[in-house]
């Protein structure tokens, strides 16, 4: 939302005066904080912040984009501005040296304090990108891409131990998911009888720490439905909350039983060794394109036909087949990723557009998966001696509401497809990959 709309926005209007504050906060910091990620890579960060007395706020960031996040940033502080009634000021690390000198007023946001022990040090430290370089060899850059990911995996799993944030489950769950995605595309380049056990151990990380992760998705999406009910009707969905919370620590034990195991334990150890050696590359006796610069397109667009070859198939598609798309979709969208350092700044639009299309199949995915789980629970509770006690008119309310999301998501997909699979993508996915 801009400033100018808050005059006319009815909804905002017709708030009282604290919720219409509160909410203007909210909605300046979303704003501002979607600014410092224009560059669609998750690379910004903040370095330090100032407030000089009678002077602008000023903030300053550091990353590869940060040129074009701090531009994007200070232009979407205008909301914020206003609310601080202070102007906002985002200065990149490359303008830093013709500043004025930090103020006392300002502060640094420091890095936390790693323990000294190696073990403790590789678990915490983190990398700003993989450093794909188009002269590496596909081996090369694909222990690049692993190993980024191992690291944000490892530095999760404190967090995902202690289990007060879910979101640390969460980061570590999509480190895993990145880290089997990129084994697919750069297994054909290591020896199989190595790369198999990480495979097989990769799998069964990501089950571990899923199974937890599905309940907390399912909790959030149920506590989000009941936030549209009256007050009264909180409570219709406890004996559902209540079974899943019993799943979920159930869930969660057997998840640390899986970290604090051997298998867990020689993985990551030996995971290691294989991102940091050559030994597992394979070698033929014929010169082969083995480098970045001549694979990239071929890797690039066989992983966007195979999101292509559903085009003809998508009308009336089954949940079946829109499960196997959002699945497709997600491999090219992590392809895009693990390539974009090397591939023209036209990747970002792709990947703006991926992303889009593949929330709306993962929504879609979790309302299916909901009324799944709620039909299981309603046939189960027919089977319970004494099911009269036990109140399900909030569950069956529940299931229709999901049946309802599912079904138009469903319905609009076809229109999402048609803005994701148009010549504009294309013709950028081919600029980006020019580059090479």
């Amino acid at each position: 939302i801009k400033p100018g709309r808050l005059k006319t926005e009815m909804n905002a209007v017709a708030l009282p005066e604290e919720a219409w504050r509160r909410a203007t906060l909210i909605a300046a910091l979303v704003r501002f904080a979607d600014g410092f990620d224009a560059s669609q890579t998750q690379s910004t960060k903040i370095i330090e912040i100032g407030t000089p007395p009678g002077s602008d706020i000023f903030i300053r960031v550091e990353g590869p984009s940060d040129s074009e996040d701090a531009g994007a940033a200070e232009r979407n502080a205008d909301l914020l501005s206003g609310v601080v009634k202070t102007p906002i000021r985002v200065i990149p690390q490359e303008n830093i040296e013709a500043e004025t000198a930090p103020t006392p007023a300002a502060f640094k946001i420091e890095e936390p304090v790693e323990d000294e022990t190696p073990s403790k040090k590789k678990r915490t430290k983190k990398s700003k990108q993989p450093g794909v370089l188009p002269e590496d060899t596909m081996a090369t850059a694909g222990r690049k891409i692993i190993h980024f990911h191992y690291l944000r995996m490892l530095s999760h799993e404190d967090g995902t131990r202690e289990g007060s944030d879910i979101e640390e489950l969460h980061d570590m769950r999509v480190a895993v998911r990145r880290m089997r995605s990129a084994m697919r595309v750069f297994r054909p380049y290591y020896r199989k009888k190595i790369i198999r056990p990480f495979w097989q151990d990769l799998r069964a990380t990501g089950r571990a720490l899923g199974a937890v992760r599905d309940l907390d998705v399912f909790n959030e999406n149920a506590q989000a439905y009941l936030e549209t009910l009256l007050p009264e009707e909180h409570s219709s969905l406890d004996p559902l909350i209540h079974a899943w919370e019993d799943q979920r620590e159930t869930a969660r034990d057997e998840m640390i039983e899986y970290l604090d195991s051997n298998r867990y334990r020689n993985f990551v150890e030996s995971f290691e060794g294989f991102l940091t050696g050559d030994e597992s590359i394979k070698k033929g006796s014929k010169p082969d394109a083995d480098r970045v610069f001549q694979l990239t397109p071929i890797v690039v667009y066989r992983h966007l036909e195979n999101v292509r070859k559903y085009q003809y198939i998508l009308e009336d598609a089954s949940l079946e087949t829109l499960h196997s798309l959002r699945i497709d979709f997600k491999r090219f969208r992590y392809c895009l990723e693990f390539f974009r350092e090397v591939l023209g700044d036209e990747a970002k639009y792709v990947i703006k557009k991926a992303v889009k299309l593949q929330d709306h199949l993962g929504a879609l995915n979790d309302a299916d998966v909901a009324c799944q789980i709620l039909i299981e629970y309603l046939d189960e509770w027919r089977e319970q001696e004494q099911r009269e006690r036990i109140e399900i008119h909030g569950i069956t309310q529940y299931l229709i509401a999901q049946q309802r999301v599912l079904r138009e998501l469903v319905e609009t997909f076809p229109e999402q497809w048609t803005d994701f699979n148009q010549y504009e993508m294309r013709k950028n996915l081919g600029l980006a990959v020019a580059k090479l």
